[in-house]
């Protein structure tokens, strides 16, 4: 084998090592970031606790956590005629209420975009008209009648689930109920 061969065979190691190194410093650290991620708490107790105590609740107040298996037992823990005008919480996972913000809470055990479309389907059924939003990954919608008028949906892809926060609004702007 000459030299000219050898410092060629030496440089093509050096290059095969400085790679596998890179592409396991990039593994170590996709790792950790993966490891922080599901380090976190649900996304549900996340957008509720940002929205409810940001601008809307009352001091020291809590959810009221609905219970899958019971939650038509506990159903006037929901807004009176939510589920009329909006849509069936016992169709849903892990059912939140916050009442004095305006927020309810849960999962949907469908992708982000199943979920979107089977809420939006359910809510179009109930007379709801999606409008314009630029506040990513919000949906907003309308209602010309009813209690409720007002609707924002945020949806959050987590795991296989998908989180859904909706705010409404109970009146119109200038008219008081």
């Amino acid at each position: 084998m000459s030299a000219q061969q050898t410092e060629t065979s030496v440089c093509k190691a050096r290059f095969l090592r400085a790679v596998v190194m890179l592409v396991g410093a990039m593994g170590f650290v996709i790792a950790g970031e993966v490891a922080y991620q599901l380090s976190k708490p649900s996304m549900i107790s996340e957008g509720l606790s940002e929205f409810s105590f940001q601008a809307y609740a009352e001091a020291n107040s809590d959810f009221d956590v609905l219970d899958q298996g019971s939650i038509q037992d506990k159903s006037p823990l929901l807004p009176s005629g939510f589920e009329e005008e909006v849509v069936k919480a016992c169709d849903y996972q892990e059912v939140q209420v916050n009442t004095a913000a305006h927020l309810i809470g849960f999962s949907v055990p469908l992708s982000l975009e199943e979920a979107q479309k089977s809420i939006g389907n359910k809510l179009a059924d109930n007379q709801w008209v999606e409008v314009g939003t630029t506040a990513w990954p919000c949906r907003s919608y309308i209602k010309q009648h009813g209690t409720y008028r007002w609707l924002l949906v945020m949806y959050v892809q987590v795991g296989l689930s998908t989180s859904v926060v909706m705010q409404y609004q109970t009146e119109t702007i200038g008219e008081t109920q």
